[in-house]
């Protein structure tokens, strides 16, 4: 099944954004141009770098909507408030302070961008100031999105897209702006994406599908016309395209496509796709690059997940300049919004952030060494978003220390999870290891028992006297008055269908004989719980049934493995029998607030299909309360039920990002404080990958004013195919009553499944041979029983 997520009108859609997640840090360049650190006497460590700043906005702005140095000098900057809406600000200090400019709140207000129209824009949800831009003369130009629902459905939505020009005199004219290119809602072809202005002033104007016009503000003549542009800047005449494939070049005088920077386009090539510091990058899209002129004749700033380069037009290298790893931008909830190079030689960066908009400062120090003198090293197996935020709260508090992230398994090889944990354990056992380390897929009750773990249990201690704790999950890991181990986050897998279904089932047997009973009575049903492929059984039922195998001397119960083989198959033919047709591609649309967490389980991915009526039962997990929103929306629309799904283990939760401290670290106290600020509330609010641990981050999550906007439902879930129509789903924020009931079902879970990689791998295939008949069940017992038995004698 193909699914196509669309973002919210009211919030501001642009379809073909890719909202990229960003890394940006601390130095290798002087400002004057030399290269960084000035290396003293032999063998004395080099110094200087650039230093982060945060300014804050102007009192009563809450986002900046576009930022540019003038032709003078001056950086002056569009901020927008929901209520206080639209006003300029302009520094002439290099960004170190702002002063509202004069005769813009005026002419604002008059183009609808007042304080009145940004409060009803956010109560209508009919009105959204989108992309803006400022010329190096002062000029403005800002695009208003209006939209129509009609009926209130999808199909009949229109979009009235209106181009203001506000020129560097103050006087206000509304552009025509036509794309003739068309898109997959008809009237979306007209949504924007970008806007600029070239150097002569001319406008720069283009859509979600790509098109690019050049328009003459004064005549409001299209000048020229450009294809396939999902990014643009312009420097000097030269408008810079970021494309599908890479960077093309133009001269905007001509609109002539001209040769292309060869060094520029393989330096954008050769990182798209690639790693920063371990971590996925996209290279494409708002968010992922900003590029910038500099005070020299033709010379290019280019910011990316990896730093800041300078780069001089048809040159021969890519100049770092800030080394993107130590500061704010290294979190991967950042996406890029705007960059000046200001004439002292400091920059002003913006940033989306899951706190709001930023605005950092970046000078130039040779006080500070070119590196922070401490180390602390982290290691994981897999990369993780919430992992990464943590490290840049913790270095941005931290500027002495630089935590680098080591990534066993980076999918860019044929590395296993046993060859990674193999070279791991050699280098811990060498006294060589990291000094954090994130459990997820590893060993961790034998890493308990061999001693390789510090005690935490202070800390926890510590934890809960300030901010509470589900000390239920927080504490698994305890043995013998230690903590050795702690979650800091963790999903909960649920059951979801009818009262009457769902009754029925306490265990994984009795799970089995529903879905066959369910089967019989719902032949024409596509799905009865999960598709037929036998990793998706595998990954639903693995997590509620493995902490069920081990016995208590670690070793595998074969009679538990052989009995969650048979009940696998026994629901993977049952799912097999139905005679409905393969689901369907469908459309998803959602509109409103309540998106997805980014690592949500089955459970939300399931309901889609119940919604669309192609599945009788909806299983798996969930890992935030505005996921559980949805389940209980869709309880209370549509008469179901949901419980803590049990297999052969009950209670059962699945731990995420499991922390803990390589007992024969040198930095035991860094790698407690780097802890103590991955279980602090400000990062547990931060996660997308589980239910935070800390009890304050849990209660704020679900606290409806935090997370609501004051709308009386978060927004509307809808799913179609061209053949069947649609299904909607209103999604509401849980009631007290249902966020206490959620709270007593957290508090009763005692049965930790960490999933282990090596021991899943170990079953996988296997048990797909068993399901297709390749193999009997005595075979695939005893194929698996070797495999993990081998690994657990390591």
């Amino acid at each position: 099944m193909r699914y196509i997520m669309k973002k919210s009108m009211q919030r501001g859609l642009a379809a073909c954004l890719i909202i990229a997640m960003m890394l940006i840090g601390a130095c290798s360049k002087q400002p004057s141009g030399g290269i960084s650190g000035t290396q003293g006497e032999e063998g004395s460590k080099a110094m200087g770098r650039y230093l982060e700043e945060s300014v804050p906005l102007p009192d009563g702005m809450t986002s900046v909507s576009a930022l540019a140095r003038l032709a003078d000098g001056t950086i002056r900057m569009l901020c927008t408030d929901a209520k206080e809406g639209m006003h300029v600000f302009d520094s002439k200090d290099n960004g170190l302070t702002f002063k509202e400019a004069e005769g813009y709140s005026e002419i604002l207000e008059e183009a609808g961008f007042g304080p009145q129209t940004g409060t009803e824009a956010k109560n209508s949800g009919s009105f959204y100031a989108s992309t803006s831009a400022i010329s190096r003369e002062g000029a403005l130009l800002i695009n208003k999105q209006i939209f129509s629902t009609g009926d209130g459905s999808e199909e009949n939505t229109s979009l009235d897209s209106q181009w203001y020009y506000i020129s560097s005199d103050l006087k206000l004219k509304q552009i025509p702006v036509t794309f003739s290119s068309t898109a997959e809602i008809a009237s979306y072809s007209q949504m924007p994406n970008s806007s600029g202005f070239t150097a002569a002033g001319e406008l720069l104007v283009s859509n979600i599908t790509g098109e690019l016009l050049q328009i003459n503000p004064e005549t409001e003549e299209v000048l020229h016309t450009y294809q396939d542009c999902l990014t643009t800047f312009c420097i000097g005449t030269t408008l810079y395209a970021v494309t599908s494939s890479g960077i093309d070049s133009y001269d905007t005088t001509t609109g002539q496509l001209l040769a292309a920077d060869s060094v520029l386009n393989d330096f954008y090539k050769n990182a798209k796709g690639e790693t920063s510091n371990g971590v996925a990058v996209s290279t494409v899209g708002s968010g992922a690059l900003l590029m910038a002129s500099g005070k020299e004749d033709g010379s290019v700033y280019y910011l990316n997940s990896t730093g800041l380069y300078r780069h001089v037009k048809d040159g021969t290298a890519m100049e770092q300049i800030i080394n993107g790893s130590l500061v704010s931008f290294s979190s991967p909830d950042t996406s890029l919004a705007h960059m000046t190079v200001n004439d002292d030689g400091t920059f002003l960066i913006s940033a989306y952030t899951r706190t709001g908009m930023q605005l950092y400062r970046y000078a130039y120090s040779d006080q500070v060494s070119a590196m922070p003198e401490k180390e602390l090293k982290v290691y994981s197996l897999t990369d993780s978003m919430t992992v990464r935020q943590s490290i840049a709260a913790y270095q941005k508090q931290h500027p002495d220390t630089f935590v680098s992230l080591e990534i066993g398994m980076s999918g860019d090889d044929a590395v296993t999870a046993s060859d990674a944990l193999r070279t791991l354990n050699t280098n811990i056992m060498a006294g060589k290891g990291p000094d954090v380390l994130i459990l997820d897929g590893m060993p961790i009750d034998s890493y308990i028992e061999k001693g390789m773990l510090a005690d935490l249990s202070g800390l926890l201690d510590e934890i809960e006297q300030s901010d509470g704790l589900f000390e239920n999950i927080a504490r698994a890991y305890e043995k013998n008055g230690q903590v050795n181990a702690v979650p800091t986050g963790f999903q909960v897998p649920i059951l979801q269908g009818s009262t009457a279904s769902i009754e029925q089932v306490s265990d994984l047997a009795s799970l089995g004989d529903l879905v066959s009973s369910l089967r019989e009575s719902n032949p024409d049903k596509s799905t009865i719980l999960t598709r037929t492929d036998s990793d998706d059984l595998l990954n639903l039922l693995y997590p509620v049934c493995a902490p069920a195998w081990f016995l208590q001397d670690g070793t595998i119960d074969e009679s538990k493995l052989k009995e969650f083989l048979t009940v696998l198959k026994k629901i993977g033919d049952a799912e097999k029998a139905g005679t409905g047709q393969e689901e369907p591609d469908q459309t998803i649309v959602f509109v409103g607030g309540g998106g997805l967490s980014s690592n949500t389980a089955d459970a939300l991915m399931g309901l889609f299909d119940y919604l669309y009526g192609n599945r009788v039962l909806n299983a798996g997990a969930i890992s935030s309360v505005n996921d559980l929103s949805y389940i209980i929306s869709a309880n209370d629309s549509l008469g179901l039920s949901y419980v803590p799904m049990n297999g052969q283990a009950s209670n059962v939760y699945i731990p995420r990002n499991i922390v803990g401290i390589n007992a024969r670290s040198g930095q035991i106290g860094d790698a407690q404080d780097f802890i103590r600020a991955f279980l602090s509330k400000e990062n547990q609010l931060m996660s997308t990958e589980g239910f935070p641990v800390n009890r304050a981050a849990f209660d704020q999550a679900c606290d409806k004013e935090e997370n609501q906007s004051g709308d009386a439902d978060l927004g509307s879930l809808s799913v179609s195919d061209a053949a069947s129509g649609e299904a909607t789903l209103t999604i509401h924020w849980p009631s007290k009553e249902q966020l206490n009931e959620f709270r007593a079902i957290l508090t009763a879970l005692n049965t930790p499944c960490a999933i282990d990689s090596t021991v899943l791998d170990a079953v996988r295939a296997p048990a797909g041979r068993y399901l297709d008949g390749s193999i009997d069940l005595d075979t695939a017992v005893s194929d698996i029983m070797q495999k993990i038995n081998l690994y657990l004698s390591e």
